[in-house]
Order: C-alpha cells, then sequence, then structure tokens
C-alpha cells in the first residue's frame, strides 16, 4: 500500500494526511514523523514555523543542502527556471565518493515539486524519485517528503546513508532556513 501511496505522491500534491496524537506531538515538539516501509521507500513529516512560501523557498534552495548534510560536498545547479530546476550532488560516504544528477519539476502554486534523477546524465543511483509538499497547519507548515529508491541497483546501506540517513539532516536545515 506504501508503495500505492509514493506512486500517487509522486504524480503530484497528496491529500493531507490524518496523524495519530503521538505523531502530531512529535511534530509540534519539533520532531519528524516517517511512514516507511523498507530502506526503499520513505515518506517524512516535520513541522515548521514560517509561512509555506519561505518553506517552499527553503526546500528549492538547493545548493544550501552541502551545509547541512554530512558528507555532501557541493551542489550545483545546472538549470534553474521557475518551473524547473536541475542540480549536480557530489558526495563522499565511508571514503567512498558519488553524484548524482537530479532534476526537479516546481508547481510553486500547489507548493510542490517532484524529482527524479537526471535520465542524460549518470548517477551514482539508478533510481532515485520523490517530492516535496508545503500546506498551512494553523500558523505553521508542515513539509511532506517523499523518496523512493525501488529498482535501484546500489546496496541498501549505500541508498540508506545517501538518503534514510541524510533525510533528518535535509528537513531540518530546510527548517532551519524558513524560520530565519
Amino acid at each position: 500500500m506504501l508503495i500505492a501511496l509514493i506512486g500517487l505522491a509522486l504524480a503530484g500534491p497528496s491529500p493531507l494526511p490524518t496523524f495519530s496524537a503521538e505523531e502530531e506531538a512529535t511534530l509540534s515538539s519539533g520532531g519528524i514523523v516517517t511512514h516507511s516501509k523498507n530502506a526503499d521507500d520513505i515518506v517524512a513529516y516535520i513541522e515548521v514555523a514560517a509561512s509555506t512560501e519561505d518553506t517552499f523557498a527553503a526546500i528549492l534552495d538547493l545548493p544550501a543542502r552541502a551545509g547541512d548534510i554530512d558528507g555532501l560536498e557541493a551542489v550545483t545547479l545546472y538549470v534553474d527556471e521557475p518551473a524547473k530546476k536541475a542540480a549536480h550532488y557530489e558526495m563522499t560516504i565511508l571514503g567512498m565518493s558519488g553524484e548524482l544528477y537530479v532534476i526537479y519539476t516546481i508547481d510553486a502554486a500547489e507548493g510542490f515539486t517532484a524529482y527524479d534523477l537526471d535520465p542524460t546524465k549518470a548517477s551514482t543511483l539508478s533510481s532515485s524519485k520523490g517530492s516535496y509538499q508545503v500546506y498551512g497547519v494553523g500558523d505553521k507548515t508542515r513539509i511532506r517528503y517523499v523518496v523512493d529508491t525501488t529498482g535501484g541497483s546500489a546496496p541498501t546501506w549505500l541508498k540508506k546513508a545517501l538518503l534514510g540517513g541524510s533525510m533528518p539532516e535535509q528537513l531540518e536545515g530546510m527548517r532551519t532556513r524558513a524560520e530565519k
């Protein structure tokens, strides 16, 4: 069922989730709530004390992620348009270098961006796609982050290090930038 939800999430904005009381408390206290089936599929939420516009701008500040995520050495934009961005990510994890070329399709009016690997360039992972969605909750904003590396040929430990392990750093960095 989670894979079906991820497929829908990648197609466009998703319906707002319902959280348990415990999950609401986690979000309200600054924590991250994750719904994950395995190392390939992650859905994560974080609450931000900023507007949806400022939060979405923080998500799209791709070069700033190099300061957020351990091992991510540089992020260079090679396309920077209102409805599309493309970035080259350079990283070193456990002494091994890797790179990703990622294309982001942006729907600013919906507070939604989907991403996928650039098929014209060689990346360390053979599959990585996902999305970010922002939505208001009272006077705060929540980020919904979906990542799916199903079908990729990289070993599970590398996927976890590149995606699952960096997820809290990435989301907390976005929150910090949005709340400034």
